[in-house]
């Protein structure tokens, strides 16, 4: 997503138009793997179970995935 766009805060309502260049795009996506990938490692650290969400995925199957993959179900 890059151009005029209009973002909207899901909890207050709020909006505000921006326009997102290539080179801003490119700096968020390397600035939210670079995040993804500290969080992983403090939870790894520290025995907390890690899961990134797809939000495509529904939640009942991503919560089953979660179990599976913990061990709680086989």
């Amino acid at each position: 997503m890059r151009g005029d766009l209009e973002l909207v805060d899901v909890e207050s309502g709020e909006s505000r138009e921006v326009t997102v260049s290539e080179r801003q795009l490119a700096a968020f996506t390397r600035a939210h793997a670079e995040y993804c990938a500290q969080l992983e490692s403090f939870c790894g650290a520290r025995a907390i179970p890690y899961y990134r969400a797809d939000v495509a995925i529904p939640f009942e199957d991503l919560v089953l995935r979660m179990f599976r993959e913990g061990g709680f179900l086989s």
